[in-house]
């Protein structure tokens, strides 16, 4: 009787512990999988001739932890049971979503060959056809040149980065879709709000001609129709025809007449029609704010009182002030210098959520779209990469949250006064901290009783080595960590461990029989060695090596 109870015991006991040992473990995509290594159902997969695999392969891949639907492939299936049925969507590709049954490219992306979804190319960007470029930039493909352009049918590039609608062509509700000085409006005959148009503001005119929109002139300027004249000017055009009053007189610009003629000195002034006066750029001598060119104040800078940018804002090369990074763009437009775009009323980065302003420019991390006005960040190269100029990490470095840091093996110490110094801020030589990877004695590496796993690019924990319950595929290959009794007080806190089945071996990994182990090890030693780490299992906890 004392005999069959003990062995129910420990019959009970080996049920609980392979239990609770299968349900902490989930093999990960490519990984061995068995009936006792069951795969990560949540991340939908499923074990296919022994090996992990997507559930449905042939329309789905594994990216980000997870297996996808690939664009263009059915994404809602319909389950059902013995008592209902419903319908389910599965999780689409990066920069994509499920309409309509079916995973779609969001709108500022393409799909490619491969069921993937490519960022659309801006202005001068590299395309093929005309769905590879961004079409709320209104651009169309150059077939001879390969890259996007406007459509200068409709459009007009402005600030080298992006095209405007001319002036009479419909617009929708994007009130910065038309050239400048004119915005989207409706037509008094529209009879709907989808008529908008752009067309030109209170203070300018449409010009045939050029499709553009001019400054509205002031009394005693030339004019050839009535739409020409300022309303402010009181008075009747005047049916001159001669030249504008932007003539060119040596270093002297005609900026007004009346009775008296004056003009503007462009190596300091420049005229400010909204004024009607000559006001003088950034860094000349003033007496108030009037003075100064637009959004820029009179301070007292080299002690004597000078027209500075204000605050939020930036000098030109032509010394006016444009709106920095952040900045309200209503006033005054964007430093194209720093790579920003006015959009929302603010100036930000032309690629918002794959930039970062850096180091008063606006940076691509990897993978972003790049060119020679738009840098990466460091220890990246803008190269074509999937038909699109994108930046990528240089040799021995590895993309980390967009950034490149230093890989596996590689030095990490630099030289400072003739010191030599560890990097651990110095953000060149910087290891992969995501990875697990410390700068030790001058060299990225793993801490000790830890392996550089190839595949997925991190530090993992040999058999032995101690471990948070938390953080899952830390320990090594058919390891998994589970709770020590020493450490039972402290609940996130375990030991890696080979898996059921599994046996480690002399340099700490796992391999599936006992037989495997290294032949240049005594039997007695690899039974010492086992009796190690196959402690007695209660419950949840296990003895500590």
């Amino acid at each position: 009787m004392r005999e069959s109870w003990s062995i129910s015991v420990i019959f009970l006991t080996l049920i609980i512990f392979v239990g609770f040992s299968t349900a902490q473990f989930r093999a990960s995509y490519g990984e061995p999988c068995s009936r006792s290594t069951r795969c990560d159902s949540r991340a939908s997969l499923t074990c296919q001739n022994g090996i992990c695999n997507c559930s449905m392969s042939d329309i789905m891949t594994f990216e980000n932890s997870r297996c996808s639907v690939l664009a263009g492939e059915k994404c809602t299936f319909t389950t059902t049971d013995e008592e209902r049925s419903w319908k389910e969507d599965l999780l689409c590709v990066a920069n994509s979503y499920c309409e309509a049954g079916f995973c779609t490219c969001s709108p500022t992306f393409y799909e490619a060959a491969n069921g993937t979804c490519i960022p659309k190319s801006g202005y001068q960007g590299h395309c093929e056809l005309d769905f590879q470029c961004r079409s709320d930039g209104f651009f169309i493909c150059n077939l001879e040149k390969k890259q996007c352009e406007c459509n200068e049918t409709i459009s007009r590039i402005y600030g080298n980065i992006q095209c405007r609608k001319l002036v009479g062509v419909q617009c929708g509700l994007d009130l910065q879709n038309c050239v400048l000085y004119a915005s989207c409006r409706l037509p008094i005959t529209a009879r709907t709000l989808d008529e908008k148009v752009c067309e030109c503001d209170e203070l300018h005119y449409f010009t045939d001609t050029e499709n553009t929109c001019e400054f509205k002139r002031w009394r005693g300027e030339t004019c050839t129709d009535d739409k020409q004249c300022h309303p402010d000017s009181n008075s009747n055009p005047l049916k001159w025809k001669q030249l504008c009053i932007d003539f060119q007189v040596s270093n002297f610009v005609l900026a007004k007449t009346t009775s008296t003629k004056h003009y503007c000195d462009t190596t300091q002034q420049v005229y400010d029609r909204l004024k009607g006066n000559c006001v003088g750029l950034v860094d000349t001598k003033c007496s108030n704010s009037r003075e100064c060119t637009p959004a820029a104040e009179c301070r007292e800078r080299w002690h004597s009182l000078v027209c500075t940018c204000k605050p939020e804002y930036s000098k030109s090369e032509n010394r006016t002030c444009l709106a920095s990074y952040g900045r309200d763009c209503t006033t005054a437009e964007c430093h194209e210098g720093q790579g920003t775009i006015c959009k929302r009323g603010k100036c930000v980065c032309k690629y918002e959520n794959q930039q970062e302003f850096h180091h008063d420019k606006c940076t691509s991390y990897t993978n972003a779209p790049c060119d020679d006005n738009i840098p990466c960040f460091e220890n990246a190269n803008c190269i074509m990469k999937d038909g699109i100029q994108q930046c990528v990490c240089r040799d021995g470095f590895i993309s980390v949250d967009g950034q490149c840091h230093l890989s596996i093996g590689k030095r990490c110490e630099y030289k400072y006064n003739g010191e030599i110094y560890e990097s651990v801020t110095n953000a060149q030589l910087t290891c992969d901290v995501v990875g697990g990877l410390q700068c030790i004695k001058g060299i990225c590496q793993c801490n000790t009783l830890e392996h550089y796993d190839n595949e997925l690019f991190r530090c993992r924990g040999l058999v032995g080595s101690t471990c948070l319950l938390d953080n899952k595929g830390y320990c090594t290959s058919n390891a998994v960590c589970l709770k020590l009794r020493k450490y039972a007080q402290n609940g996130n806190i375990g030991i890696c461990k080979c898996i059921p089945d599994w046996v480690p071996t002399i340099d700490r990994r796992c391999v599936e029989t006992r037989e495997n182990l290294s032949e240049n090890v005594g039997h007695n030693e690899n039974e010492k060695y086992l009796d190690n780490f196959n402690g007695t299992t209660t419950g949840t906890t296990t003895d500590s090596p």
